[in-house]
């Protein structure tokens, strides 16, 4: 029997079925009506013509609704509709009319179907917004190979009287050891829709295979629908002598032996002495938690394997990899990365942090000496964003980094040109299922993009996603196949999961009870009092409190007798990060209290103690926090504790702060419907957050996250309800709202085709209008019937409208603090500029030179951003640049042509032409992108030179897409009171089993190695139950963690093991150690005593401690800080910032500014607008504080203040 014939006969049978259950009836089929061959029903058809019909409301017109209307209501016999006959019919009538006459039956084993090529609506779908209004029974259409497909919706419950599936028969599917050579892996737990086209295939006799294998993992939580829709596969495909097999997992082996060209490869880049080093895996985790040691090599062979089974034509997997402590997690995507660099594609990382990103690209031009990499994130310019596009486009740049939000903004051609990507890394993946505090929305979503760039773009290429520990399996906490299989959408992946126990690693937990009134403070005091201890033992210690707040009262309070401490937290500025960093690194400080912002990236290999001031998230959470301790190999840690069961309020408290509420979720919902009523019922909406912010009003500034997360949460548990889209929405906010240039006369034009389309907002000296033009308006109103992102490329692309020529612009916009230093200060870094080129004349020279030759009038901060700023502005292929760069690391630059006065001139005349424009301290110019090149380069100086603010926008009324592919189950759910939301029920059943997990493990005495057994265990999917039941642990103990802690060894590295060591050439003679007033030391060509620099020029000797670790002695260090306070007190308050420690009235004590603006920032403020020049405020933190006061009390801000309210209110 052949496949079409076997398919026809299941119909017929459920049809026979239920012949005599209704008088009448209206069969209604869901399924592919092109091959059921209903010979003997062929009277029953009502409509042969449309009856395969995949097309929409051009097939199914009013006409052909009357038509079909009169032949239902006259029938005296069986009637048979197709699901898109009736899903138009009802679209037109109540579903109710006839419903007491329906049968359904469904096509139970998949619900992607084929396509007519002539219905195939779009040509390009990577986003989901690309799509028009398709049929109304259709979710999604796409193209794979030669063969286009449409995803149906699945039928309602209630659609009629009876409902029954097609295929009913099941078979087991039977176990094989291995796939033999060219069996073909399926991963259904990944993709639905694989199965579905599999069985198209087979159907049109295409697919020739007997057999097709699902790996099985015995932990992998399994969905019970897919489990009984293969069992239901298998029963068909059986006649058809076609099966599907099981493969049980493999055990990871040790034996590997690296090639010589990946030997060479990696010495190549890591130095001729490299070698690939052991990393400690499960070797089966399903099974037990027995480990093996594999090279490093193997898993990047396997990447590189991968590859080239996809440049071959061949089938290939991803790679899922969990990278224990010391696996080298950055080498074993970037070695793959520049062998594909060799092969001339290209590699793009996904990281979160800027942070990160930054220092990865920095070391790989630095220490792998491979200059063919870059990063795009919110910090560089759009100017800059362009020419690193343009360079990856043209094979310039072969590893681009960049952030999860970015990759979802633009089709990924934008970035690539034409060019292929041969890895996909996604870096720090545990983000997609960390719920809660460290939850990224836009890293769920990636899974989606990713899969659409792989199917609809002809981009085929393995994935690797990298991840800190992760729970493998369970039903409850899984992180592992939630994130490689859910999210990420992985193609049968490769997992390699890394030992989460530490051997190294210590536990000292105190367990207390406490009664104290004010617990805050008494937290507070307890902590201070340890660390200040542990500080004299000599540890190096890593503190994590749970609030920014707390780390700014605890590094008050630690350093009040003694400065011993430096603090890191996420709102603090870069360069204090970096300073902070530096300090603890080199052991300058001993102590760093940080929130969790200290984390994803650090790697300090001599921390030796990790103490909570009070765990703050999940189980997870801790141990990965815990794992900075002892990242040398000979270097013991000790992870610390002063637990008490109320310290759990904090976990609870941020946990409430980042959660949502159900009422929340479904106030989304309903206007997701209400927008859908109201908008003549189209599927297609653009709404923007604020639409959405009445539900969100006491959430804070964290409105666009809870949004976008209330949407995922939706659309995510639909999909698990329904199995297709009933709500789709994507994170990526586009701007409708654009600025543009028309002549009078298309004014004129606009004004009388196009009313209520735009807003006259300039008039030019030329007689044209600058307009912010609706795209959404004229999208709704004349061009609904296109899809929104090809109005606005068309609107780009300056063919939108025939009769009206729209010329896109950038509004630039400017405040000035103050003008005449603007034009003074400017004029006077484009001197100083001068004058370096004009010395380095005909020689190169690099980026350390020019910023050190900044540096001479700069800050260290400013050197190093304007130094950023010229080789990034003049250095380019472009005739009007004067700068040739030099290939290598470190690149080189010199003059090629003596433009540069010219150039600089230009600026400054332009500078004057915005200053002198109007007697305001703002300027606002719209030009076009060519055109604003020079303007922007003004404001980065301005911005850079800390002398205002600016901004280049390119729209405004930023709007997130959303598509409705079920209205009737949106509505059911907007009226239920009983609504349920299967994502928020396992992301709080996740947090409250995670709270008592958190409690038995703290509460509960064990022995250390119980502790990690335990940790272990966990992450391996152990159940809480299981935990409790195998672990129960002994009563709580109080210990004296000192006491403890003093038994233990102090093992501090050398300073010369530091990567970041002070470099030969700055000091004389080259050495390790601390620094006396009696030693020597060379700045630039100078050499003198530490004490002769103390006392001659202190400001050049604490650049140089700060930027290349020099060590000083307390007694030295003490000394250059009075002497920098005396002879630099400006620099000197900038230095401190609001780290100075101030008396302030109110306060026993000086105490740290930060904390009094912070806790009273009316007090605070009060006190500053007298006391000027004694604390400096950054820009950021300015405007925070002035936003305050203005919010609390108003009339008290002063009036130079208000142009900082000014500008945040604009923004």
């Amino acid at each position: 029997m052949k496949a079409p014939e076997l398919y026809s006969k299941h119909f017929i049978s459920a049809i026979e079925k239920t012949a005599d259950k209704i008088d009448n009836p209206i069969y209604v089929l869901y399924g592919d009506m092109s091959i059921l061959n209903l010979d003997q029903y062929e009277g029953w058809i009502i409509d042969k013509g449309t009856f395969a019909s995949t097309g929409g409301e051009e097939v199914f017109t009013k006409d052909w609704f009357a038509r079909l209307f009169i032949s239902l209501q006259t029938s005296t016999t069986a009637c048979i509709l197709s699901y898109a006959q009736y899903s138009y019919f009802i679209h037109q009538l109540s579903k109710d009319f006839f419903k007491s006459r329906v049968i359904v039956i469904k096509d139970n084993l998949r619900r992607v179907f084929p396509l007519q090529a002539s219905t195939y609506i779009t040509d390009t779908q990577e986003d989901d917004n690309n799509v028009t209004e398709i049929p109304v029974y259709q979710v999604d259409q796409f193209k794979s190979g030669d063969s286009h497909y449409y995803i149906a919706k699945t039928p309602e419950d209630d659609l009629g009287k009876y409902s029954l599936n097609a295929f009913t028969g099941t078979l087991d599917l039977q176990i094989c050891g291995v796939i033999p050579p060219g069996g073909e892996l399926l991963d259904p737990f990944a993709d639905d829709n694989e199965i579905d086209i599999l069985l198209d295939q087979i159907i049109s006799g295409k697919e020739k295979t007997p057999a097709f294998y699902i790996k099985l993992y015995e932990k992998q939580p399994q969905e019970r629908r897919i489990k009984e829709l293969l069992r239901h596969l298998n029963a068909f495909l059986h006649p058809l002598k076609k099966s599907i097999m099981l493969v049980i997992e493999e055990s990871l082996t040790e034996d590997f032996t690296p090639s010589d060209e990946l030997t060479s490869l990696l010495q190549e880049y890591w130095g001729s002495g490299a070698t690939f080093r052991p990393i400690t895996l499960y070797k089966n985790p399903s099974m037990s938690g027995e480990t093996i040691n594999i090279s490093q090599g193997k898993v990047v062979q396997t990447v590189i394997d991968e590859y080239e089974n996809v440049r071959a034509g061949r089938s290939f997997r991803d790679i899922f990899l969990t990278a224990p402590t010391g696996a080298g997690k950055s080498l074993l995507f970037q070695l793959p990365a520049f062998y594909i660099s060799k092969k001339g594609d290209v590699t793009i990382v996904i990281s979160p942090l800027i942070a990160l990103m930054k220092d990865q690209v920095n070391a790989i031009h630095q220490q792998r000496g491979f200059s063919k990499a870059a990063y795009l994130n919110s910090e560089i310019s759009l100017l800059d964003r362009d020419r690193i596009i343009e360079q990856c486009q043209s094979g310039e740049i072969d590893v681009l980094y960049m952030a999860p939000e970015l990759l979802m903004s633009y089709d990924i051609r934008h970035f690539i040109g034409e060019r292929r990507i041969g890895l996909m890394v996604i870096d720090e993946a545990h983000l997609i299922t960390t719920w809660g505090r460290d939850f990224r929305v836009d890293y769920w979503y990636l899974g989606s993009k990713i899969r659409k760039i792989r199917k609809y773009s002809e981009h085929s290429f393995p994935m690797i996603a990298v991840t800190a520990t992760a729970v493998y399996g369970g039903e409850k906490n899984d992180m592992v196949f939630d994130t490689a299989e859910e999210s990420l959408m992985m193609h049968s992946p490769h997992y390699f999961i890394g030992r989460v126990k530490r051997d190294d690693i210590e536990f000292i937990i105190s367990n207390y009870t406490s009664k104290a009134k004010d617990f805050d403070k008494h937290k507070l005091e307890q902590t201070t009092k340890t660390i200040t201890d542990i500080n004299k033992l000599g540890f190096k210690t890593l503190v994590y409190a749970p609030y920014t707040s707390h780390v700014l009262k605890l590094s008050s309070l630690i350093n009040h007798d003694d400065d011993i401490s430096v603090s890191y937290y996420g709102t603090l500025d870069a360069l204090s990060k970096e300073q902070a960093e530096k300090q603890f690194r080199a052991n300058d400080k001993n102590v760093m209290v940080c929130t969790k912002a200290f984390g994803m990236g650090v790697d300090i290999p001599d921390i030796q103690v990790v103490y909570h001031h009070a765990p703050s998230g999940l189980l997870p959470d801790y141990i990965q926090e815990i794992g900075r301790a002892a990242r040398k190999t000979d270097i013991r840690g000790y992870a610390a504790l002063n637990y008490s069961e109320r310290d759990q309020k904090y976990s609870k408290q941020l946990y409430g702060m980042s959660a949502l509420r159900l009422w929340q979720i479904k106030a989304v919902l309903k206007k997701i419907h209400d927008t859908y009523q109201n908008n003549g019922h189209k599927r297609n909406m653009l709404l923007s957050v604020d639409d959405f912010a009445f539900a969100f009003e006491n959430d804070g500034d964290d409105i666009d996250q809870k949004v976008k997360t209330a949407l995922m949460m939706i659309e995510k548990d639909y999909l698990i309800k329904y199995q297709f889209n009933v709500v789709l929405a994507r994170p990526k906010q586009l701007f409708t709202k654009v600025y543009s240039k028309v002549s009078a006369v298309d004014l004129k034009t606009l004004q009388k085709e196009y009313p209520g389309t735009f807003e006259v907002l300039y008039h030019d000296n030329d007689g044209s209008k600058i307009i912010l033009f609706d795209l959404n308006e004229l999208w709704t109103r004349y061009f609904n019937d296109k899809a929104f992102p090809i109005i606005k490329k068309r609107y780009f692309e300056r063919n939108l409208l025939s009769n009206c020529d729209l010329r896109p612009r950038y509004k630039l916009s400017y405040t000035f603090e103050d003008k005449d230093k603007t034009i003074s200060s400017i004029r006077d870094f484009f001197d100083t500029l001068s004058l370096f080129l004009a010395e380095t004349s005909g020689r190169f020279f690099d980026k350390d030179s020019l910023r050190a030759a900044l540096k001479k009038k700069y800050d260290d901060k400013t050197a190093k951003q304007l130094a950023n700023f010229v080789l990034s502005t003049y250095s380019d292929d472009k005739k009007s640049h004067f700068l040739q760069e030099k290939a290598g690391v470190p690149k080189q630059y010199r003059v090629s042509i003596n433009s540069y006065g010219a150039s600089f001139s230009d600026s400054l005349k332009k500078l004057g032409e915005l200053i002198n424009s109007n007697d305001t301290n703002k300027a606002v110019r719209f030009k076009s992108k060519d055109d604003s090149v020079p303007f922007v380069r003004i404001g980065h100086l301005i911005e850079i030179l800390d002398l205002g603010s600016f901004e280049m926008r390119g729209g405004d009324n930023p709007m997130i897409f959303i598509r409705v592919n079920s209205p009737e189950r949106v509505r059911k759910d907007c009226f239920n009171k009983n609504y349920e939301n299967i994502l928020y029920d396992k992301t709080k059943d996740k947090h409250e089993i995670s709270s008592e997990l958190m409690n038995h493990f703290f509460t509960r005495h064990f022995t250390n190695e119980e502790r990690w057994n335990f940790i272990e265990d966990f992450f391996l999917g152990s159940s809480l139950d299981e935990l409790v039941s195998k672990y129960p642990g002994k009563d709580p103990k109080s210990i004296d963690l000192l006491e403890a802690l003093s038994k233990k060894p102090v093992q501090k590295m050398d300073i010369n093991e530091h990567a970041d060591v002070a470099h030969g050439k700055m000091t004389y003679p080259p050495r390790s150690g601390t620094y006396t007033f009696k030693d020597h030391l060379t700045i630039g060509e100078e050499t003198r005593t530490i004490k002769g620099w103390v006392e001659e020029d202190s400001l050049s000797l604490h650049q140089l401690a700060k930027d290349h670790t020099v060590y000083l002695d307390a007694v030295v260090y003490t000394r250059l800080m009075a002497a920098i306070e005396k002879d630099h007190p400006e620099y000197y308050i900038k230095l401190l910032a609001l780290r100075k420690m101030t008396q302030i009235p109110g306060y026993k004590e000086p105490t740290m500014a930060e904390v009094v603006m912070k806790e009273n920032p009316i007090k605070f403020y009060k006190w500053w607008v007298a006391h000027r020049d004694e604390v400096y405020i950054p820009m950021k933190d300015k405007i925070w504080l002035f936003d305050m006061v203005e919010k609390k009390e108003k009339g008290l801000l002063k009036k130079q203040d208000k142009t900082y309210i000014d500008k945040l209110n604009k923004k």
